[in-house]
């Protein structure tokens, strides 16, 4: 069973941001209503490990929300990045082979 913080609790900083190690790698590995206007939550941070749980208020659980998507299209437009980068890279690999006569019709046959 899960232990509850007496009353709500707002880092200044966000809850993505760890309150020890000071990075915003702090995900949500958990939660739940805690009634209609507040959340439990039980966070991890991703840098240093350090956990712990939290209630807040929808306010503060949109805005965290908001902040995960906003990390989450970073992590992807990055990868986005680094996939395109691999895939020219291994084309103009394929092109100069092309080009050098390294690669034949025969290399393609089953």
């Amino acid at each position: 069973m899960r232990r509850r913080p007496p009353t709500p609790s707002k880092a200044s900083a966000g809850l993505e941001t760890c309150l020890v190690c000071g990075r915003d790698f702090v995900q949500p590995v958990s939660w739940e209503p805690d009634g209609p206007e507040r959340w439990w939550m039980f966070l991890r941070c991703g840098e240093c490990g350090v956990s712990r749980e939290v209630i807040v208020d929808n306010d503060e659980a949109g805005r965290f929300e908001a902040a995960l998507h906003s990390r989450a299209k970073l992590v992807a437009r990055a990868v986005r990045e680094l996939e395109e980068e691999r895939i020219s890279s291994e084309v103009a690999s394929f092109v100069s082979a092309l080009e050098h006569d390294l690669i034949v019709p025969a290399d393609f046959a089953a």
